[in-house]
């Protein structure tokens, strides 16, 4: 049986989502489906994409619109998703024995590598909130869709060029 090489798996992982993002941006009602179950799912699925294609955000975006869920408490709550899905990827990945665990020349070691991601996230949540004073929701929701669109269309793109290499 053969495998998927990671050029194809971002390409139609970010497909999907670009599909995705089109049907929830597009359609002027969605249903809302709340509940431990729908978090559950986006949460795995976006674990899911963010190990194999680097690509979480647009899940979590469509997540919280289905979910009706505030975009102010859905803003601040995103970072501290994504350094959690970054090191649960990350470890995955390096008990999998996809990625080696060498040491880079120039980069610091693991914990304060870590640790300097921690501060990083503060700070950028920091800096998140006190601008949150003066961009209107609206805004920042349709910021939110197309970075993830973005997202989602930089994992077709860096899937095309690994299949052409």
């Amino acid at each position: 049986m053969g495998q998927l090489s990671a050029g194809w798996l971002s390409i139609i992982l970010g497909s999907i989502v670009v599909a995705a993002l089109v049907v929830t941006f597009t359609l002027r009602s969605l249903p809302e489906w709340t509940g431990r179950v729908p978090v559950m799912l986006a949460g795995g699925i976006g674990g899911f994409f963010n190990t194999t294609s680097g690509v979480a955000a647009p899940v979590m975006v469509i997540h919280s619109r289905l979910a009706r869920w505030d975009h102010r408490s859905f803003a601040a709550t995103l970072q501290p998703i994504f350094m959690t899905m970054g090191a649960v990827s990350a470890l995955s990945k390096l008990l999998m024995g996809s990625v080696e665990a060498t040491p880079m020349e120039g980069l610091p070691e693991l914990p304060y590598l870590f640790l300097g991601i921690v501060c990083f996230v503060v700070v950028g949540i920091y800096i998140g909130t006190r601008l949150a004073r003066f961009v209107p929701v609206r805004w920042a929701r349709a910021a939110a869709m197309v970075l993830a669109a973005l997202g989602g269309a930089g994992a077709i793109v860096r899937g095309v060029f690994d299949v052409l290499a």
